[in-house]
């Protein structure tokens, strides 16, 4: 329990065999329950340790007192697991943590999607593979401060600092309204005040005050559109995860708001080191952050590099497991239909990338279009008049703009040769009345002087 909050009462250890992550996929099933933690090992003699013998008994509960209790799944696929660890959590009166009425990963009855409006999203987002959409972004973001943060009891050291740069780096580069951004300079100045220490619960508190002063400026979207699942359980945070943070490094890059080429990835590595809700996958990223040397970035084009090949090792290791969506499976991005001057040649199905095929050049460019705020789709989002106008919206409004620059142009014109006909016409009978008068003559001036 070393290092583990005061509310976890169990810790679950999963045995996981070797070339499975059967470990990794039950883990994500309890990331919402806030008095268990379950971690996984692959070492069979330290797993006997919890009386896991890897054939009968497959999983452990520790209890803080020191309890060890073994269970044994009635198949080794990740669902029997959830379904053992749930049998447990119902004897003992645990339950996940309640969402909270913001929560982001639930579907209030406003934002509610059918399966057939699903089933659109799926068309729109396969028809267009390498779109980011705003939606995902801001559920990123949603997801981190609503669900994710609150969920530590207490902040400090380390942690604190973690999330200070987390929300730093945020407000430099966050895709949200004007509403949204200012709102995440508040928090960000928020726990920067403290130094000491902060609670979950004091964050959550101070982000619902935040966002009932901006009113419902703040967020457009309430929904997964790019990261929208085919399956329940599938991609949704995670994916849009990823995203905001492509998004981060690449804004990051093309701003002058740091000089520092790391913000961005140190800001990612202690959010995902400290507050993920997997702990297994915090430790893989850590672990694949050393070994691919992260603080060894030195320049902003360099990082947002790091970024794209270590997503693409992830997407190597998961690629057909249980967490992969079949309609939207992992691969070496961005695909050779997507970008091909991005790959020196075309790659097979079956074939794995390595670093040297390909054209980083490339690569960069077209990360830094796709994540170009001015092609950001807007494709789901519910609110677009809170959003800054597009470059086509402006475009549009300049168009309407002109085309009533030259009707005032053309009408004044108009005008303008309307008086000068007329001052014309005027002058002329002015002048011929002038000349049509004659003096009357007198008897006098006729017969002269008498």
């Amino acid at each position: 329990f070393s290092g583990l909050d005061s509310l976890k009462k169990f810790v679950v250890i999963v045995y996981e065999p070797e070339n499975t992550t059967i470990g990794i996929e039950t883990i994500l099933h309890f990331v919402r329950y806030p008095h268990i933690v379950v971690r996984r090992t692959s070492n069979l003699e330290l797993a006997g340790k919890y009386q896991i013998d890897g054939s009968k008994y497959r999983i452990a509960t520790v209890g803080r007192e020191g309890s060890i209790v073994p269970y044994g799944p009635l198949h080794e696929t990740s669902l029997s697991y959830k379904e053992t660890i749930e049998g447990f959590l119902k004897s003992q009166h645990l339950t996940e943590k309640p969402p909270t009425k913001d929560s982001t990963l639930t579907r209030s009855h406003s934002t509610v999607v059918d399966d057939h409006e699903i089933a659109k999203i799926i068309e729109e987002v396969r028809r267009n593979k390498h779109m980011v959409y705003q939606a995902d972004l801001e559920m990123a973001v949603r997801g981190t401060l609503y669900n994710e943060i609150p969920k530590s009891s207490n902040i400090s050291g380390e942690k604190l600092l973690a999330l200070q740069r987390f929300l730093a780096a945020l407000e430099n580069y966050n895709p949200l309204s004007s509403s949204g951004r200012t709102m995440i300079k508040e928090l960000s100045a928020f726990a920067k005040r403290h130094t000491q220490e902060l609670s979950g619960e004091d964050f959550e508190k101070e982000l619902k005050r935040l966002e009932k002063e901006m009113g419902d400026s703040v967020f457009s979207s309430k929904r997964f559109i790019g990261c929208v699942g085919s399956q329940a359980g599938l991609r949704g945070f995670t994916c849009s995860l990823w995203q905001l943070f492509h998004f981060m490094t690449i804004q990051a890059s093309t701003m002058d708001k740091s000089e520092d080429p790391l913000e961005v990835l140190q800001a990612m590595h202690g959010y995902v080191k400290h507050f993920f809700g997997c702990t297994e996958c915090a430790k893989h990223f850590q672990e694949m952050a050393t070994k691919r040397n992260i603080w060894n970035n030195p320049t902003k084009d360099e990082a947002v590099l790091w970024l794209w090949a270590a997503h693409n090792e992830v997407n190597q290791r998961l690629s057909g497991d249980d967490t992969d969506d079949p309609k939207f499976p992992k691969i070496q991005f961005p695909s050779a239909s997507s970008c091909p001057q991005c790959h020196k040649q075309t790659p097979s199905a079956s074939s794995s990338l390595s670093p040297n095929d390909w054209n980083k050049e490339h690569v960069l460019q077209f990360l830094k279009n796709i994540h170009n705020p001015e092609f950001i789709s807007r494709f789901g989002v519910d609110n677009h008049e809170i959003l800054p106008p597009t470059l086509e919206k402006l475009r549009q409004k300049r168009m309407i703009s002109n085309v009533f620059s030259d009707m005032d142009m053309g009408m004044g014109m108009l005008l303008y040769g309307f008086c000068i006909v007329m001052l014309v016409v005027a002058f002329k009978l002015f002048a011929v009345k002038k000349s049509g008068y004659r003096k009357k003559p007198y008897a006098h001036n006729v017969l002269g002087k008498v």
